[in-house]
């Protein structure tokens, strides 16, 4: 009997101190307020975030702070003159200056999602040169808004006088089939 109400006690001890959840989380990076950190949480998942663990700092950014939702992966916030001044996910804002701009739901792209898009990129560009072997791809971007993605990149490839010259290029592909939508080529 001792040992378990040691143990409780123990147990309750621990939760006080360090199992404070996302608000405590937040609160412990930023160091904002307990209310300031509930505000950041409402406004997170009024975007969309469902649950994280840690929040951390960006390193070599003032008011920067990331955390990895189970459902979108990595999201970044800044905090300046102690609110969320913006929201961002797979390089896209969804909440800044105090207003929701969109939802997380409409801008994330996976790992997987990015590798295929950016292949289905390469291919469509590829299919429009002059010399395919010889292209070397950069993509700068991907990123999605509903069902439409955007790659954008450039690639250096030979033209039809054997010079190699860099063109920037868009590939607009359907989010829900792989589809490309469009393809425009910049300078070669």
């Amino acid at each position: 009997m001792k040992k378990v109400l040691v143990s409780g006690i123990l147990i309750t001890t621990l939760c006080i101190a360090g199992c404070g959840g996302p608000v405590d989380n937040i609160k412990d990076a930023t160091g904002l307020s307990k209310e300031q950190s509930q505000q950041v949480l409402t406004e997170l998942q009024s975007v969309g975030i469902t649950e994280f663990g840690n929040v951390n700092k960006v390193a070599d950014q003032q008011g920067v702070y990331y955390i990895v939702d189970e459902k979108y992966g990595q999201t970044f916030f800044r905090i300046k003159d102690d609110k969320v001044s913006e929201i961002e996910n797979s390089f896209s804002t969804v909440y800044k200056n105090g207003q929701k701009t969109d939802d997380i739901s409409k801008v994330y792209i996976s790992d997987q999602q990015k590798a295929a898009y950016q292949v289905a990129a390469k291919d469509a560009v590829s299919a429009r040169l002059k010399a395919p072997s010889t292209a070397k791809f950069d993509i700068k971007q991907v990123i999605r808004y509903d069902n439409s993605v955007t790659v954008r990149g450039t690639v250096d490839a030979q033209n039809g006088f054997g010079a190699m010259v860099r063109g920037m290029f868009f590939v607009k592909i359907k989010a829900d089939t792989g589809e490309v939508d469009s393809v425009s080529i910049n300078n070669l």
